[in-house]
């Protein structure tokens, strides 16, 4: 009997990355956690490097802020197991966002909507995602997000 597991070291990296972000969309980041090494570490500037249990954690932050949250991708390029492409990611702020452990608080509901755009590189080997590398495009990042709610970082 084949495990699914095993099914998924099969796919191709393309298959990998749109497998994960369907699990996160439809199932949440537990879910999707399942496409993700365990030695997996994702980075977006200007947010220190996260690892896989960070990763679930951070989502799990902004699920909680924004429960409508999707994120796209548009795949742009593949290159052997490196899938390159665009992050898109829109939510509607109706809870209340804890980001504490950002030296920032509790950003209570504002019912606004935000998005973020982020150029990313996955890279993919044995049916997972070891590393993600993002760079906000066209200053959408996080500090923006942030500034949609009116929150302005100094």
């Amino acid at each position: 009997m084949t495990d699914a597991s095993d099914n998924q070291a099969h796919m191709d990296p393309t298959e990998v990355v749109r497998a994960f972000f369907n699990a996160l969309n439809t199932s949440g980041p537990e879910a999707a956690a399942k496409y993700l090494a365990d030695s997996y570490e994702t980075e977006t500037p200007p947010t220190p490097p996260l690892s896989k249990e960070q990763w679930i954690g951070s989502q799990k932050m902004f699920l909680a802020g924004f429960p409508n949250l999707h994120e796209t991708f548009e795949v742009q390029s593949v290159d052997g197991n490196l899938v390159r492409g665009i992050n898109r990611v829109a939510g509607t702020h109706s809870g209340d966002l804890d980001l504490s452990g950002m030296g920032i608080g509790i950003v209570p509901t504002t019912g606004k909507r935000a998005k973020a755009v982020v150029s990313v590189t996955h890279v993919v080997d044995d049916g997972k995602i070891i590393s993600t590398k993002g760079e906000p495009v066209d200053n959408m990042g996080l500090e923006n997000v942030l500034a949609q709610l009116g929150i302005e970082l100094l």
